[in-house]
Order: structure tokens, then sequence, then C-alpha cells
């Protein structure tokens, strides 16, 4: 998946451990500019963020590719449900 190259605050982390609603709320409140990637068995998924506001979602599945704010709240949804998928965070420059 291309995505623009931003600074890794951090990387690899488990979805097990992450509660998303927080995680979301935390990055509003930081005025988080950037993306966030997401690993999962069978996709790849990012959500990008403008000052803390989500913008837009992609999803690729195979050789698929979606976007929209459907895709976001199916991202989220997957987040929630994985255990074993993966998230990097990255701030990008205004």
């Amino acid at each position: 998946m291309f995505f623009p190259k931003g600074n890794d605050i951090w990387v690899n982390l488990r979805t097990l451990f992450i509660d998303m609603d927080r995680f979301l709320i935390f990055l509003k409140k930081e005025g988080f500019t950037g993306y966030v990637h997401f690993i999962f068995s069978d996709r790849q998924s990012m959500i990008f963020f403008q000052e803390g506001d989500v913008i837009n979602g992609i999803e690729e599945i195979e050789e698929e590719r979606k976007s929209g704010p459907g895709t976001v709240k199916e991202i989220l949804e997957q987040a929630r449900r994985e255990k074993n998928g993966k998230i990097t965070v990255s701030k990008l420059s205004l």
C-alpha cells in the first residue's frame, strides 16, 4: 500500500492491548496530524488524521481498495475484533 512517509511515533503496537476508543480520544486531544497504519491477517488499512480529526480511511484487501467514512468504521471494528493486528502511528509535518 502506498502512503506518505511520516515520523513513526509508535511501531508494532498490538491491537490486543489497545482500547480503540481511548486511543482515538488521545489522538484528538493531542491534535494529531498523520496516519495510523493497521496490519491485520487479511488486509492493510490506514486512518488519516488532521489536527486530531479523522479525515479519511483506506483499506486494501488483496487487490481491492476502498475508502471513505464507512471504511473508517470498518477499520475500527476490525481493530476491536482482531487481537493479533499490528498498529503503527506516524506523524506528518504540517
